[in-house]
């Protein structure tokens, strides 16, 4: 029988460029791996209780860096966030860094619904004048359709709407996208559209996720 959680810890850590080239599935074992390292008592569930519950957050794109990648640990004893932050932070490999651990609600949304909105940061955009106009344009736009591919199928999606906040500023755009279910962009394929980026420029980009929100119907936002 698996123990009821009396504590639920929420950890935001960070993803070097270093590990970008790193699957979100071989990031969440890497991840497990340093909560058992970490000897923390999280429950366990399964065969032998081999199986943590631990959740995580909605993937990092191969190729990003982070500073607000999000996983929650369901905790059996009561434990000291920053004893926790310690034990993860000491068995977290190169590339990976914890920024915080915080008591969260057990009876929480799930970490990987939770959030709804994301802020990135893009560099390295071609060097020329006329980024500033471009995005204002952008804004006056009732709708702005890309093509989005998956190993399934290929669709056409009125990006709009995701597009919550746009600015530039020395040479490099902050970003801010809505996400749910069936409704995902990427912001390298937003800016290649709207700056008409070729392949190449486009991969040239360096890109950091720099925090989740949860958007709320009336527009306020909670960072996570």
């Amino acid at each position: 029988m698996s123990p009821i959680p009396i504590l639920k810890l929420r950890v935001k850590y960070s993803r070097s460029f270093s590990v970008s080239a790193l699957s979100h599935i071989e990031a969440v074992n890497i991840i497990r791996n340093c909560v058992i390292k970490s000897g923390l008592p999280v429950c366990a569930s399964g065969a032998a209780r081999k199986k943590l519950r631990v959740s995580f957050g909605p993937p990092l794109p191969v190729g990003y860096a982070s500073y607000c990648e999000l996983f929650d640990m369901e905790m059996e004893k009561r434990v000291d966030s920053e004893a926790s932050k310690t034990a993860l932070s000491e068995s977290c490999p190169e590339g990976f860094k914890i920024m915080s651990v915080a008591v969260v609600p057990v009876i929480s949304l799930p970490v990987d619904s939770a959030a709804n909105l994301s802020k990135y940061v893009v560099e390295h955009l071609p060097v020329r004048n006329g980024y500033e106009e471009e995005l204002k344009r952008f804004f006056e736009l009732k709708e702005f359709l890309i093509e989005r591919i998956t190993d399934k199928n290929r669709k056409i999606m009125d990006a709009r709407p995701l597009v919550a906040a746009m600015k530039y500023n020395n040479n490099a755009v902050e970003i801010m996208l809505r996400f749910g279910p069936g409704r995902t962009v990427k912001p390298d394929i937003v800016l290649q559209k709207l700056f008409n980026l070729s392949d190449k420029e486009k991969q040239d980009l360096r890109i950091t996720r720099m925090s989740f929100y949860r958007e709320h119907e009336g527009g306020q936002r909670i960072e996570l």
